[in-house]
């Protein structure tokens, strides 16, 4: 059992190594894999950590539907087992999921629950990711007062801490500076935007394949999109 536990905590990080380079069909079948053994040794937590990042393989891959089923039934194992952390961390995913769907009420009640539990619990680089997806709804409801506070946040934490921990980085950057061009404000909108493609580059320096540097830069949109608007604001 131990070397079976061992393979499935071996899946799972190569699942997830592949979805955090774009890689998302090959994460998915990987963590599919985690999932079968998991259920085999009935070891429910690794089983629910292999599925949350299904569930995001499945956003990526703009598989929102796929990903709301899987995630409604990990938050009830995560509520059944008292996992407080899977559960918010499912929040976000759900918020994400919905947003990509256009039900942005909906997302962002979702998105506010993750936040509330995450910063109560400390996990504050999660807690930012969720506070993102709050900023986006609040955009795209135009509650331009309300996104622009929380970007302040945003910016704040990014400022102080950088990046590091947060599952989607180049989306928190992208998110702010959406936000502070809609508000008017040039200046931090372009700082923003600096960042963010520095922070993307230094990521990318680090992967040594370059197809799968191709894979990071190209099917994550947030990066095609954080470049776009480099573009757009004629940044060097």
């Amino acid at each position: 059992m131990g070397n079976q536990l061992g393979t499935i905590i071996g899946l799972e990080n190569l699942g997830y190594s592949y979805l955090q380079m774009g890689l998302f069909e090959m994460g998915r079948d990987i963590l599919e894999q985690a999932v079968v053994q998991a259920q085999s040794i009935g070891n429910l937590h690794n089983r629910m950590f292999a599925q949350l990042n299904i569930a995001s393989c499945l956003i990526r891959m703009k598989d929102a539907e796929g990903a709301l089923t899987l995630l409604g039934q990990t938050e009830q194992e995560a509520s059944r087992l008292e996992d407080t952390f899977s559960r918010a961390v499912c929040q976000t995913y759900t918020g994400m999921a919905l947003e990509q769907k256009g039900e942005i009420r909906d997302a962002s009640g979702h998105f506010a629950e993750a936040y509330s539990a995450l910063k109560e619990m400390g996990v504050h680089s999660y807690a930012i990711d969720a506070q993102a997806g709050l900023a986006r709804c609040d955009l795209l409801e135009s509650q331009l007062e309300k996104a622009r506070l929380e970007a302040i946040k945003i910016w704040e934490y990014l400022k102080q801490s950088g990046s590091s921990g947060l599952e989607a980085p180049i989306l928190a950057y992208l998110t702010i500076a959406r936000v502070f061009d809609a508000a008017g404000d040039s200046e931090s909108a372009r700082t923003a935007i600096e960042k963010g493609i520095a922070d993307l580059s230094e990521r990318a320096a680090r992967i040594s394949n370059p197809d799968w540097v191709t894979s990071f830069m190209n099917n994550f949109p947030e990066h095609r999109e954080i470049i776009e608007l480099k573009r757009a604001f004629r940044i060097n």
